[in-house]
């Protein structure tokens, strides 16, 4: 009897300790996780055929609830902008030879509404058609107390005109000779001296339809 009671116990104790679940352990093959029963690993060992127990962190199906980073949302981050490419400085303007000048050859345009009747010193002036009136005098020619001529050297303001004043039309003149008196003389030279051709040389005595005054002759 006694050894029937004790056989019984010891069936039951068996049978209990089948049935208590595995207490969960730490696990020092993960992340910092536990392993056993409490974290879903039922502690198989390997199956024979090489597969992973389940729960391991090389199972398909395991989640250790680690997030990887993601790029941030938006896209492609755009590249930093390029500097702008450094540009050389400009080269300074150089400055109009104005050094006096003599005997220089004069035309006159006379293609109408472009340059008719202004003197200049440009055969081509405006683009339009001159011809020929002569050359200026030097100092010694025109004598004591003749007025010089200048030429303009400024670009679309009083380039290539013959004018009495060096800054006509704003611009820069340089002396280009002088006349003579008649006796010496090729071509009647007028200045304007109106509202509208006021200090222009023209050989018109009635340039652009406003005064002038005679000043003297060109040179042969």
């Amino acid at each position: 009897m006694h050894r029937l009671a004790a056989a019984a116990l010891a069936a039951c104790l068996a049978l209990a300790a089948a049935a208590a679940p595995v207490l969960a352990q730490p696990d020092d093959r993960g992340r910092g996780g536990w392993h056993g029963a409490a974290a879903g690993f039922d502690g198989r060992r390997p199956d024979a055929d090489g597969g992973e127990p389940r729960g391991s962190a090389r199972d398909p199906d395991y989640d250790d609830g680690y997030d990887e980073p993601r790029a941030p949302s938006g896209g492609t981050r755009r590249p930093a902008p390029r500097p702008a490419p450094s540009r050389a400085p400009a080269a300074p303007t150089a400055a109009p030879d104005l050094a006096p000048m003599a005997r220089v050859p004069l035309f006159v345009g006379t293609q109408p509404d472009c340059n008719a009747g202004e003197v200049t010193t440009a055969s081509n002036h405006k683009n339009c058609a001159t011809q020929p009136i002569g050359r200026t005098a030097s100092a010694e020619e025109a004598g004591p107390g003749a007025a010089p001529l200048y030429a303009g050297v400024t670009a679309n303001r009083n380039a290539g005109i013959v004018a009495l004043q060096a800054n006509r039309a704003g611009g820069t003149g340089r002396v280009i000779g002088y006349m003579v008196p008649a006796a010496q003389g090729r071509t009647r030279l007028y200045v304007g001296t109106g509202a509208c051709n006021a200090g222009l040389v023209t050989t018109s005595p009635a340039h652009l339809g406003c005064a002038t005054r005679e000043i003297g002759f060109t040179a042969r």
